[in-house]
Formats: C-alpha cells, structure tokens, sequence
C-alpha cells in the first residue's frame, strides 16, 4: 500500500477512509469499546457498535502511515471517568485521536452529518484515556464552537406584515443539526427557525448552499412574504427585533442545585 507520507495529502487519506467506513459499516446505535469482534468480522458485517467503528478508523489510518490512537472514554449518560485509576468498566465508547499533517484529529464514525474531527455531542465529556502501549496517558476532549448567524432583510408595511429575505449561516453542532432536520422535515424545514411557538414563520423558496459537504458551513437562503410578526395600533407598530426566540423560559429550574450545569459545547 502507499503510505500517507507518499501522497501529496494526509488529510485527504484520512477523509476517504472516514467517508468509506461511514458509508459502508452502519452503526447499529449500540456503544462499546470495540473489543468483541475482529476487524475482519466488522467489515463482513458491514455494522458494528462505537468502539468497532472506531477501532478500524484506527486501523485503517495506522495502515496508511498515519498516526492514530484509541481513546477510551466515557459518554455523558455513563458519567464522568474517574481519572485516579483507569479501570476498563468506566468506558463505554472509544474513539480515535490521529496525528494528520501535524495537528491532533479527533474522530467518532457514525453519523454522515459530522465531518470529520467533530465527535458526537455523547462523547464530549472531559477527559478520555488515550491507548497506547508505551505513554497511555489522560487527554482533554476538545469540544467545537457552534454559531448561528440569521440576517433578515424586509419591510413592515402597515398592518405590521414582513416582507424580506432570510439568510442563515450555521457551524459546528448547529450545522449537523440543521443538515439532519433539512433532511428529515423536507416540506417543513424553515417553518420554526427564525420563531417557535404559535407563530410559526414559513420561508419560501428555500435553497441551500453546502448542503451534502458536512466540511463546510451550513448556508440556508429564503423569502419571508407577508407574515404579520408585529402588532399594528392606529399610530404605531410594535415589534419584538429578536430573531431568533431561543428561551422562552429558563430551563434550569432546580430549587437547589447540587451539580454545577455544564454544557457539551458553546453556542453562538
């Protein structure tokens, strides 16, 4: 075989195998740390659990010359690994940490939304126990920043109805979300981004741009034609300028809280 080293892109390696696993072994939802079967058996399967996946994700880029770890780690609904001694019932997931053109990758196969180097929002849970034979050692799971971005053109006529454009940028977890709800709500897609609730706005003429390339920002474009989103009195128009209404309320609603609250990653 010809060693990443040879070809003019490690990176380029590193996608193809991701894409040829995601596309040819279906996750089957379960979690595991890869040991039960062998990687002939996965790839006769064509299914495996996490760990499986993962566990040829390693494999596959060790075999093409470039440098890949297992990392054990536990997912948020397992808990927080106990970091004084690395016992194995802690784990539930394993994940692969490679070396690609010198940057540290963080990779989790599974879904065909997550590009790679983004790891399921599971698996960000602080620390991981990185797997290796000479120096394993504890390792900070990084977590990726998520922005959405809504400009909104338009004019109010005098019943208090919008007429416009919308333009959304989405990055990160926000764009893995947005592909997957594009794609799951078809017709409905639009209706509930720029305001949830009873007043639904509905976006025509929908297009995306990036739509099948999880690499790349999210762009969603659309028209907003006439819906009545501010309230109309005889001498005045009164409008609430929030696009989107994220929290309606507050979510944290504890009387007494024991635990700190922690979010798997930061939203912009």
């Amino acid at each position: 075989g010809v060693s990443a080293t040879d070809t003019a892109n490690q990176k380029e390696t590193a996608l193809k195998i991701y894409n040829y696993i995601n596309k040819n072994i279906q996750w089957n939802d379960g979690y595991g740390i890869g040991f039960r079967n062998d990687i002939a058996s996965i790839l006769k399967n064509k299914s495996g659990n996490s760990g499986e996946l993962n566990k040829l994700m390693v494999a596959a880029l060790n075999q093409a010359g470039i440098t890949a770890f297992p990392v054990l780690i536990s997912t948020r609904d397992h808990g927080k690994p106990l970091e004084l001694y690395p016992f194995l019932d802690q784990f539930n997931h394993l994940v692969t940490l490679a070396s690609i053109d010198g940057k540290d990758v963080w990779i989790d196969l599974g879904d065909k939304h997550r590009p790679l180097g983004m790891m399921q929002t599971e698996s960000l849970n602080s620390r991981g126990w990185l797997v290796d034979q000479a120096d394993p050692v504890w390792v900070d799971i990084p977590a990726i920043e998520s922005k959405s971005v809504f400009l909104i053109k338009g004019s109010l006529d005098a019943e208090g109805q919008l007429n416009g454009t919308l333009e959304a940028r989405f990055t990160g977890y926000h764009a893995v979300a947005y592909r997957q709800a594009a794609e799951e709500e078809k017709e409905k897609f639009g209706q509930e981004l720029i305001m949830n609730g009873p007043l639904p706005v509905k976006i025509s003429e929908q297009e995306f741009v990036n739509k099948d390339d999880p690499a790349a920002a999210l762009q969603f474009k659309g028209k907003i034609m006439n819906e009545a989103i501010a309230t109309a009195t005889p001498d005045k128009l009164y409008l609430n300028p929030v696009f989107p209404n994220g929290l309606d309320e507050i979510p944290f609603k504890l009387a007494e809280r024991t635990y700190p609250i922690e979010m798997n990653y930061s939203s912009d």
